[in-house]
């Protein structure tokens, strides 16, 4: 259920980078535009960096969770266990790239801001930063519904073992 509110959270702000896009290069040189841009560009990165955050501590989170209840069983090393223990390093192959394009995207738009670079620089790598958003928001959805199930069958396994 976490996992599914941050990914809303996650798209919901990718959905704000697409309009912030959309209206950047439409907008011409006018201020009023080129502020709306802004606002919308950094409410939505924001948006995405609380959910790469929060996808982070909760994968984190969880697996210790886990570990923690499952340390003094006999099955700890049980393949029901062992299958989520990598989870978040193979996450974090996607949520790292994410951060960083996002943040590389905000500091060249700064730049641009400045006149210090040309805009077409930050309208390029505004599309690949969008491109790795959706790519990290699906290899993470993923990643959050494998640790769901793998919360659900070490509870089934717990239970399981409470019964008997």
């Amino acid at each position: 259920m976490m996992g599914r509110a941050l990914l809303v959270v996650g798209w919901s702000g990718v959905a704000g980078l697409l309009a912030a896009a959309f209206l950047g290069a439409a907008r011409g040189d006018t201020s009023a535009a080129e502020g709306l841009h802004l606002q919308l560009a950094l409410g939505s990165s924001l948006l995405v960096l609380f959910a790469h955050c929060w996808i982070l501590f909760y994968l984190s989170g969880t697996r210790r969770a886990v570990l923690a209840a499952v340390a003094d069983r006999s099955w700890a090393d049980e393949p029901v266990v062992s299958s989520g223990r990598g989870l978040q390093r193979r996450s974090q192959v996607w949520l790292w790239p994410a951060i960083g394009a996002l943040l590389a995207l905000l500091v060249v738009g700064g730049a641009v801001l400045a006149g210090a670079l040309e805009s077409r620089v930050h309208v390029v790598l505004g599309w690949v930063t969008i491109g790795v958003q959706v790519a990290s928001l699906l290899a993470l959805g993923g990643a959050l519904r494998r640790n769901e199930e793998w919360m659900v069958a070490v509870d089934a396994r717990l239970a399981a073992e409470e019964t008997e």
